[in-house]
């Protein structure tokens, strides 16, 4: 039974390792595409109840290593061989946990690079749950949302109709003689499609004419929802989706990386590299470590769920997501930093 018990636990750590990098790695690549994420939201879960089962499985082989321990104790009492009477309660209890961590599966190099693979995966679950927590930005107005479900596409136009202003725009409001823009309702002429399309409130910063060609997002299959004009660019990244701006889009991508190889340096390689492998693996086989564990855990995934799902937080969610980009790394913090204070009086 115990060793039954040794590999299910092992088999746990390697099923959350898996779970979680999964999710972690679809949500980064597809963030952009419209919620709900069901395949992540999935993933985070299964992460989250196998977490969760860890620390009952560990609990459940304490028990038997303890039993196992008083029963080997009391059959050397039996056969006469010496007890440490001098040891207090709480060394025999420490001794006891010791004895009952399995051997190592590897060389210590390869404990190592687990633990720092662990604390690079504990650091980008934060970095998800961070970036998971602002959601795809929200299209520029409900014309191109209608336009995009719709199909649409860009085309050149053609101005046909002397456009009628609506607004003039000025930069200084003192001044009325600054003109800035112009918004005017178009009637356009689509190269290779319909004679007349209607582009209605169309900002432009020169006056609009007859016969100017511009670029305009339209769908085939829904003419009533008329034409959104805009550059070129603009209105493909439109079409495709994607309503971020692309200045923000790279800082949002290099940012995260760079604090999370910052992260990975000043977290992960002190708790990992610690020249103590009996007590990385006390700390990976303590029900109470665990336990910790799995609760940040399972706050994580209460807390990116509504962000995946597509739907509002409130209440204890609202509290979850808050906690979420931080709650696993504290987490794994403390519980290391209860390790090392430990240190001491194991070697």
């Amino acid at each position: 039974m115990r060793s039954a018990l040794t590999q299910a636990v092992r088999a746990t750590a390697g099923l959350i390792f898996v779970a979680a990098t999964v999710a972690c790695v679809w949500e980064l690549a597809n963030g952009k595409a419209p919620v709900p994420h069901t395949g992540v939201l999935t993933c985070v879960w299964a992460a989250a109840l196998l977490s969760m089962a860890r620390p009952v499985l560990l609990l459940v082989y304490r028990r038997e290593g303890r039993r196992r321990h008083r029963k080997r104790l009391h059959h050397d009492s039996a056969a006469g061989v010496p007890l440490e009477k001098d040891l207090s309660r709480q060394a025999r209890r420490r001794q006891e946990r010791f004895e009952e961590l399995p051997s190592s599966s590897g060389p210590e190099g390869w404990v190592k690079a687990r633990q720092v693979a662990i604390w690079a995966l504990v650091l980008l679950c934060s970095l998800t749950a961070a970036t998971s927590s602002f959601g795809p930005p929200d299209p520029p107005d409900t014309q191109v949302a209608a336009l995009h479900a719709a199909g649409a596409g860009v085309s050149t136009a053609t101005i046909a109709e002397k456009p009628r202003i609506t607004h003039l725009h000025h930069g200084d409001e003192d001044d009325e003689r600054i003109v800035t823009g112009y918004t005017a309702d178009l009637v356009l002429s689509v190269h290779g499609g319909p004679d007349r399309l209607t582009a209605p409130d169309t900002y432009t910063p020169r006056e609009p004419h007859t016969g100017q060609e511009v670029a305009v997002l339209w769908a085939p299959d829904d003419l009533s929802l008329g034409g959104h004009v805009g550059g070129r660019q603009e209105l493909l990244r439109y079409a495709a989706g994607d309503w971020g701006d692309p200045v923000t889009d790279t800082v949002m991508q290099w940012v995260p990386w760079v604090l999370f190889a910052i992260g990975v340096l000043a977290l992960g390689l002190p708790f990992s590299l610690i020249p103590y492998g009996k007590l990385q693996r006390q700390l990976a086989w303590s029900p109470v470590a665990q336990t910790a564990h799995a609760a940040a855990a399972l706050v994580l995934a209460v807390g990116v769920t509504p962000d995946l799902a597509g739907c509002s937080a409130s209440g204890i969610t609202a509290v979850c997501a808050a906690l979420a980009p931080f709650v696993l790394p504290v987490t794994y913090f403390c519980t290391g930093g209860w390790a090392l204070s430990r240190m001491p009086s194991v070697e």
